[in-house]
């Protein structure tokens, strides 16, 4: 199925060499390799959007957040034009960490020397600097991290130079208020297993190819094909993005959760943007998850993000999605990935072919052939740094 977004190019995957015809995976060396992975922390993951969380999170001024990213700790906080601002959590003065957690504060005080930051980053005060000859407190403010929003998902880039996100994954903002009803509305849900910060004992992109493709889902998940109807299923490739769609198969699902018949609410709704996020919205009238993918070690990733609905009391459905989510869909996922990663140390092994990446629907391994794509281009310019 082609992109609706007018303008925008459609890019078929073509990665590495062809076998024989067939389009080929990454080869196991970059699942296992540590060099590798320290390519994909510098040329990937600090040059590319990565989520943080949503602006209900923020909800005053002064409240705040931190993120472990990487080998980094950053916060984010509302200012006092309710603007959202990411910075490093890390003291200009001795490197001391700022702030723990989340909460709310109208100064930001280091805990080490006193020194103060206001909420847009500047220093405020440092004792005893009346003493330092020259000292222009000008110069010790914070040092930023560049956020831009996609509708209240906040998102960021530790590259000043990174093109704009709607550059780069055009379209995805005005689809998810089309299609996602009372967008702007929604407050953070309880968090189904999966969501919240679970690690997994693979590498990063073995979670990620994985949840970018369907053509596993009819042997490993078959409570998600009782419920979603995997003949309706559809995939649009873009340039840095996919989006996956289909009906519901069934709304009174035994295996999965029910549904309450809803017009449009019952369809199955991913966006997956690269190189490690995914918006989904799972069959029901409300709610939508999101979530990232981030490299602990080449053989450890954690899953981590967020689930939100439209406010109001908890219903009995919305219950039975997030047990379906914990108890069955993500024990199931995790349990694929962790193997893989064992198979990806076998010498049986080296690399497999891309299935279908033409057809675009639910058997079909476009998505991952897109995604190795550009995780190959990002990691083997023409020349090196």
């Amino acid at each position: 199925m082609r992109s609706q977004q007018s303008g925008e190019k459609v890019i078929r995957p073509n990665l590495l060499e062809p076998e024989r015809g067939n389009i080929m995976t990454l080869p196991k060396r970059y699942y296992t390799d540590p060099s590798v992975l320290e390519r994909e922390k510098r040329k990937i993951f600090c040059r590319s959007w990565q989520y943080a969380g949503h602006a209900c999170q923020l909800p005053d001024v002064g409240s705040y957040f931190t993120l472990d990213f990487l080998d980094d700790s950053l916060f984010f906080i509302r200012d006092a034009e309710r603007r959202i601002r990411g910075f490093y959590n890390v003291c200009q003065h001795r490197a001391h960490q700022l702030v723990e957690g989340q909460g709310c504060k109208q100064i930001l005080t280091c805990p080490y020397h006193a020194w103060s930051y206001g909420l847009d980053g500047t220093l405020r005060s440092a004792r005893g600097t009346d003493r330092c000859q020259g000292f222009e407190s000008a110069k010790y403010g914070l040092e930023p991290v560049r956020v831009e929003m996609l509708n209240d998902i906040i998102m960021f880039s530790l590259d000043p130079s990174t093109p704009s996100f709607e550059s780069l994954i055009p379209g995805v903002a005005e689809e998810m208020r089309r299609e996602i009803p009372r967008l702007s509305q929604f407050v953070e849900d309880k968090q189904p297993e999966g969501f919240a910060g679970s690690i997994l004992e693979c590498n990063w992109k073995v979670l990620a190819d994985n949840c970018i493709e369907c053509y596993h889902c009819v042997p490993s998940h078959p409570a998600f094909v009782d419920l979603v109807d995997m003949k309706t299923y559809r995939i649009e490739l873009h340039q840095m993005h996919a989006k996956h769609v289909a009906k519901i198969r069934r709304v009174d699902s035994k295996e999965a959760y029910s549904v309450t018949p809803t017009e449009g609410a019952e369809d199955f709704l991913v966006w997956h943007i690269w190189p490690n996020l995914t918006i989904i919205k799972f069959p029901g009238p409300t709610g939508f998850g999101v979530f990232a993918i981030d490299p602990l070690s080449v053989a450890q990733c954690r899953s981590r993000g967020h689930y939100f609905r439209c406010p109001g009391p908890d219903t009995s459905e919305e219950a039975a999605r997030r047990e379906y989510i914990a108890k069955v869909l993500f024990p199931e996922d995790k349990r694929i990935c962790e193997s893989v990663q064992l198979g990806l140390r076998s010498g049986g092994y080296r690399q497999g072919p891309i299935v279908a990446p033409e057809a675009c629907d639910g058997g079909s391994e476009a998505t991952v052939g897109l995604f190795h794509r550009l995780n190959l281009e990002a990691l083997e310019p023409m020349q090196e740094e």
